[in-house]
């Protein structure tokens, strides 16, 4: 752009503090020039070229770590916050958008039915009484306050939701206790409410070298069984010490509570540890009332 000889000012002077380069934000020192509309560029005149546009550099915070210095913050002057922001492209009237937290179902994997438990993913809308689960990337998000995500409306917490044990309805009690212990400690209520279904993905656990001396198991054609079984993590009781591709035939229980009736080690051990497995879900404290029944795409 031309500028007459009476619109600018040459041969000017910094030291490095007054300004910036425009394009990358890097100190400037050296001679420039400046126009009468308040632009300023590199070189001692428009013919020292290459020529490079510099705006006024933020204003520093001085250092107050010295006890002898008062607590002072310079604030720059708006007129010069505004240009730089409009410069640099910043529209201040129209800040980012946060993300909201959303819906995302947490699939056990093998390793996890292994371990006999698994952990999921959730948040709360503060405002309402509405729940949501979430993925792990999103809850750390929300939990580390991270500022693409909308954490400040949500409450993220964790629920280690039992997947084994001896009976199906036991295993559905210990995930509604886990589940009722979780909504007293962080003040959720109505959580409970959220999830239909408190034996879901339960599998019977593998359990090998059983035995049984009559009473508890009967054939498929309703055989009184005497003999070792196992039970199978798909299928439940099936005949013989342990499980194998060779064809081998169900066994259907004579007391259908009988299976949360087995007092071998193994599924004691199994019991212990899906009982005890919980902890509390670390949380970053949201405000509003809780009340009501929770929603939010439950089970």
């Amino acid at each position: 752009m031309y500028y007459p000889k009476s619109q600018i000012k040459t041969n000017l002077i910094t030291n490095g503090k007054e300004f910036v380069y425009l394009s990358d934000d890097k100190p400037y020192s050296g001679s420039y020039w400046k126009t009468s509309d308040g632009k300023y560029y590199t070189g001692k005149n428009p013919n020292d070229t290459p020529t490079f546009e510099l705006i006024l550099a933020p204003l520093p915070i001085p250092d107050v770590t010295s006890p002898l210095q008062p607590t002072v913050r310079i604030v720059p002057q708006e007129g010069v916050v505004n240009s730089y922001l409009n410069l640099k492209g910043i529209n201040i009237n129209n800040p980012p958008v946060l993300l909201a937290p959303v819906y995302s179902l947490t699939i056990p994997t093998q390793a996890d039915y292994t371990n006999g438990a698994f952990t999921r993913y959730f948040c709360k809308q503060n405002t309402q009484n509405i729940y949501l689960e979430i993925n792990q990337d999103t809850f750390r998000k929300l939990s580390d306050s991270d500022t693409q995500i909308d954490f400040k409306n949500y409450t993220p917490f964790i629920i280690t939701w039992t997947l084994t044990g001896p009976s199906k309805e036991e295993v559905a009690d210990i995930n509604l206790r886990v589940t009722s212990t979780t909504e007293r400690q962080l003040g959720l209520r109505g959580l409970i409410q959220y999830f239909k279904d408190y034996s879901q993905y339960y599998k019977f656990p593998n359990i090998s070298n059983l035995y049984t001396s009559g009473g508890e198991f009967k054939t498929k054609d309703g055989q009184n069984y005497i003999g070792f079984y196992h039970i199978h993590d798909n299928t439940g009781p099936m005949v013989g010490a342990t499980h194998t591709r060779e064809p081998h035939g169900l066994l259907f229980p004579i007391n259908e509570a009988i299976i949360s009736q087995v007092t071998t080690q193994s599924t004691t051990q199994i019991t212990t540890q899906t009982t005890s497995s919980y902890t509390q879900a670390p949380i970053n404290t949201g405000g509003g009332g809780f009340s009501g029944r929770g929603g939010g795409g439950g089970y």
